[in-house]
């Protein structure tokens, strides 16, 4: 005679299973939110030194003299930089008062920026737009 599950048993069965994938989605959520979060405040920070250099190369004789762009191509030939054009979470652009901007795409649209005189290399970044 074999031995089967019965129905009821694999209904229990799929019913813990998902109880158990529902309670781990909001905390994987969570978990890929902040990695995006962390992966833009990289990416700020790294534009944050290149305008540094690119002001260092190019002379800036005042405030208003930085690479202004919100096009991550033109961002990336002018700043010497290598982000990827088809990241689709973050749009950055850089103003000529030498500040780096992020704005996150859909979801809470979530804006954060550096200025050029921000100096702590362990602050989170400022949320808002660019002054």
């Amino acid at each position: 005679m074999k031995k089967a599950f019965t129905m009821m048993e694999l209904i229990i069965v799929i019913i813990i299973i998902s109880v158990i994938f529902g309670m781990a989605m909001p905390g994987f959520n969570k978990m890929k939110e902040d990695n995006q979060d962390k992966k833009a405040t990289s990416n700020l920070r790294l534009m944050q030194a290149a305008e540094k250099v690119y002001c260092l190369e190019n002379n800036c004789p005042d405030n208003n003299s930085y690479y202004a762009s919100s096009v991550l191509g033109n961002i990336n030939d002018n700043l010497k930089l290598l982000f990827p054009t088809a990241d689709t979470n973050w749009t950055y652009t850089t103003k000529n008062t030498g500040c780096v901007q992020a704005t996150r795409n859909g979801g809470n649209n979530q804006q954060w920026y550096f200025r050029i005189t921000d100096t702590d290399e362990t602050s989170k970044p400022n949320v808002g737009i660019c002054p």
